[in-house]
């Protein structure tokens, strides 16, 4: 995993733990202040560089996720309607996909479905991808990271995906637990760099900020 990430082993070591070894309680209690500013809200937007992009979450549930059955933790999701998700997004980092790195991915959506799709690297994998079934051209996920001790990018997307000031807007398959109804043979989460160094970019629950840069102005 260190070799993965790019850091010495010590290094791993110590940003394994900080990953971990994080406040759960006060954890789930700055989750729960994000969970109802966003239940209470209808559509959720991302804007930043080579992004815009319109999801609806009205009437689904946002999953809390703070150390309870994973490790690390620290994320919160939604299902998104599923024929709503309207925009584009260009991912930060790359996904892995049996072993083949896709970089520089470019998703457009119409109407809750993926209509246009590029890759700089690997472009016939990410056909392969969103092409696997009719689901995976669908949303099945909207999660965003919140664990403050997760602080780069290291390839493994169990830490990846909880970066603190980071987006996954996931294809494929939904999870119930939110009133997701998509079905895919995949669960793509790919990652989305909001914070200042990454480029920087925001999140809007109906027209109004709630993260700037990464940080939270709930």
């Amino acid at each position: 995993m260190a070799q993965a990430a790019g850091m010495s082993t010590e290094d791993f070591t110590d940003f394994f733990y900080n990953a971990c070894l994080i406040d759960w309680k006060e954890q789930e209690r700055k989750q729960e202040a994000i969970k109802k500013r966003f239940e209470s809200g209808k559509i959720v937007r991302v804007l930043a560089d080579d992004t815009d992009l319109r999801v609806s979450i009205e009437g689904r549930k946002c999953i809390k996720c703070y150390g309870k059955s994973n490790m690390p933790d620290g994320e919160i999701y939604f299902a998104p309607n599923e024929t709503y998700t309207t925009g584009y997004i260009k991912y930060t980092y790359p996904y892995n996909m049996q072993g083949q790195t896709i970089s520089g991915i470019f998703l457009r959506f119409e109407k809750g479905r993926i209509v246009d799709f590029k890759a700089e690297t690997n472009q016939k994998a990410l056909e392969a991808l969103i092409k696997t079934d009719e689901g995976a051209r669908r949303l099945g996920e909207f999660g965003i990271g919140t664990n403050e001790g997760i602080t780069r990018f290291t390839s493994e997307t169990l830490f990846d995906e909880k970066i603190e000031g980071t987006v996954h807007v996931t294809p494929g398959n939904a999870y119930e637990d939110s009133g997701g109804l998509n079905r895919s043979a995949i669960h793509a989460d790919i990652v989305k760099d909001l914070r200042k160094e990454g480029g920087g970019g925001e999140i809007q629950i109906d027209g109004e900020a709630v993260q700037k840069g990464g940080k939270w102005l709930l």
